[in-house]
């Protein structure tokens, strides 16, 4: 935690509460780095003919994780075995970018 419970607790009195903002901390050679910034992406399940359903799920994830990191988290979160999951950066694609 950046800031510690106790802590959190004494601004949030101050402040009359607020949204919690998680974000990362990257450790770095040069030492330890706040992601401000993280990863926002927008993830949707296919179907067996690979178009999209109609819902989606917004995750953060840090920008020193990996694709398979990623790729394991989202399994998770959507009960879907890795063997059947596929990314596609459907955007802004760039050779070996996940790797």
């Amino acid at each position: 935690d950046l800031i510690p419970p106790k802590a959190w607790a004494v601004l949030s009195f101050w402040y009359e509460g607020g949204p919690i903002i998680e974000r990362s901390v990257a450790n770095m050679e040069s030492g330890n780095i706040l992601e401000l910034w993280p990863y926002r992406l927008k993830v949707r399940l296919c179907d067996a003919k690979g178009r999209p359903r109609p819902s989606e799920m917004v995750v953060m994830f840090s920008q020193q994780s990996t694709g398979q990191q990623l790729v394991n988290f989202l399994c998770k979160s959507f009960e879907v075995e890795p063997e059947r999951a596929r990314l596609w950066n459907y955007f802004y694609f760039r050779e070996n970018e996940w790797q």
